[in-house]
């Protein structure tokens, strides 16, 4: 998902996008997925973590969950 940040980045400093919507799975439906795939909830505490140093571009994170 960090890549995708960054292409956010990207295209914000290029102004060609005001910003980024993510839409990831939560942690529950990722567990009932293939291996590899990360979850939207470690991606907002990364997020939080780096204090708005990266990416400087306003981003919606949306986490679809299934029951």
């Amino acid at each position: 998902m960090f890549y995708d940040l960054a292409k956010f980045q990207y295209f914000f400093n290029e102004n060609k996008c005001d910003l980024g919507i993510e839409i990831v799975p939560a942690h529950c439906l990722q567990k009932q997925m293939s291996s590899g795939v990360s979850y939207g909830e470690q991606l907002v505490y990364d997020i939080e973590r780096l204090k708005r140093h990266f990416p400087a571009v306003p981003v919606k994170v949306i986490l679809i969950d299934a029951d």
